[in-house]
């Protein structure tokens, strides 16, 4: 079994999409932190805070969903034979237990990241609105 050039360019894109998933859902929660600390009049607010609150967990979750596919790239590459869908690879766990499709992940990944990145936008505009 040998992964061909396409597949493994794949992989790399996939997984260099996920890290900079990863990046921009760090740099939205650093920011919701900083706000917090030193911005005043929006902190206040229930929605401010449960804005906040949801696109946190919304990253964090989407984070979750990253490492997992990253963490099975090296293994896709390995055993991937030509002609196998890359989607189609499983996401296993600590125990070599089947977890999820790479399709699967990469959907609830980018789909917890849009979800992440309303809310963020809504605590962004309930900031603005309250000053």
């Amino acid at each position: 079994m040998a992964s061909t050039q396409q597949q493994i360019e794949a992989l790399k894109l996939i997984g260099d999409w996920c890290k900079w998933i990863v990046t921009v859902e760090t740099a939205a929660i650093a920011a919701i932190g900083a706000y917090i600390k030193f911005g005043q009049s929006a902190s206040n607010s229930i929605r401010f805070q449960y804005s906040c609150t949801f696109a946190i967990l919304c990253f964090i979750s989407s984070m979750f969903f990253a490492a997992g596919i990253i963490s099975a790239i090296p293994t896709s590459v390995t055993e991937m034979a030509e002609g196998d869908a890359i989607w189609d690879r499983m996401i296993y766990g600590p125990y070599d237990g089947e977890i999820i499709k790479f399709r699967k992940a990469a959907s609830f990944l980018f789909g917890l990241f849009a979800l992440g990145v309303t809310f963020f936008g809504a605590a962004v505009c309930l900031a603005l609105w309250a000053n």
